[in-house]
């Protein structure tokens, strides 16, 4: 699979478990994203209110 013209595109990872949203993020870095991640529902917000964020991954079960 290619993420062609998908470069640098912003993604957010939302996760409480840190494992996990390490994982998620490395692979995502690796793979040419721009990563921003945390693992606070409250602090998301934030950032989605701050900057430009072109796709989000969250944990629901948070």
């Amino acid at each position: 699979m290619t993420n062609e013209g998908l470069e640098n595109k912003r993604v957010l990872v939302v996760d409480d478990e840190a494992s996990i949203r390490r994982l998620v993020s490395r692979l995502l870095t690796k793979n040419s994203y721009d990563v921003i991640d945390t693992d606070d529902g409250n602090e998301a917000l934030k950032i989605l209110d701050t900057d430009n964020i072109d796709l989000v991954i969250s944990d629901i079960a948070m």
